[in-house]
């Protein structure tokens, strides 16, 4: 059985992430959200949309979790760190996807400035290094992100993204492409409350685009209420989160019509 596991994991893992764009967004507050993450001025805009950073007055470091699909060879760790640096902000990642046999590996460096009032940019250089078994040969490569994120009114945020824009290769592999991935979203909130966000993805090695919609109900007290769905394919999602002083816990679950369940669990503390 555990043999069979692993040939299973070795011909699927790779479809698996790639459906997610193979940059899928990370934290739990955006998994509680389908996805939505382009407007979050948290810690894993280091992941999700450098520009965002902009926003972190404080050094802030993340520690995310996802048991995806409740199999361990597909299990999803990240780490993240922004502190306000050089006139703007900067900020690390680290993440791992997979297992022994197949494991995707990234690492990146971020840069956040605000170019005018509201208005900011950030751009991120990532290295990625793939483990395979000994006959297939490891992977590795280099790439960059962009992002744009504005605050037009008191309470809409924008956000825009760029994923790999030049469709760089894996290094001595020309015809090995990492994804494309372009994203543009935008959040309203009502009474400082409740955000209503969406957001649309296109995957250039994909035909449909993505669409999300999430939304996130904050109270007095801390308490965050989140729920949201994506298409293509189609996932519900929801999830908790609990602020206190400079630490965040957010937790959440999303459900994919195929595959089944995912948990979703991240921690923050600012300093």
């Amino acid at each position: 059985m555990k043999k069979i596991i692993h040939i299973f994991c070795f011909l699927f893992v790779p479809a698996i992430l790639f459906a997610d764009g193979e940059h899928p967004p990370v934290g739990a507050r955006s998994a509680g959200m389908a996805g939505i993450s382009l407007i979050n001025n948290d810690v894993w805009a280091v992941f999700n949309n450098q520009a965002a950073m902009s926003g972190i007055s404080q050094t802030s470091v993340g520690l995310y979790y996802e048991n995806r699909f409740l199999l361990k060879e597909t299990g999803f760790a990240a780490f993240a760190l922004s502190t306000p640096l050089l006139g703007g902000n900067i900020g690390v990642s680290v993440s791992h996807f997979g297992y022994q046999l197949y494991n995707e590996n990234k690492f990146g460096l971020a840069y956040a400035i605000e170019l005018f009032k509201n208005v900011s940019m950030g751009i991120k250089m990532d290295y990625h290094y793939t483990h395979q078994p000994y006959e297939y040969g490891n992977r590795n490569a280099l790439s960059f992100e962009i992002g744009l994120f504005a605050i037009p009114t008191e309470n809409l945020k924008v956000g825009i993204h760029a994923y790999n824009p030049l469709q760089l290769t894996y290094i001595g592999y020309s015809d090995e492409y990492l994804p494309v991935c372009l994203a543009v979203g935008a959040g309203y909130t009502f009474s400082k409350k409740l955000t209503i966000s969406a957001e649309a993805e296109k995957i250039l090695q994909v035909k449909p685009i993505i669409f999300r919609i999430g939304l996130e109900y904050k109270s007095e007290k801390g308490l965050a209420l989140r729920t949201g769905i994506t298409t293509y394919p189609i996932r519900a999602s929801f999830g908790l989160g609990f602020i206190h002083n400079n630490l965040s816990a957010n937790i959440a679950y999303s459900w994919h019509q195929v595959l089944g369940s995912t948990p979703h669990i991240s921690l923050a503390y600012a300093f």
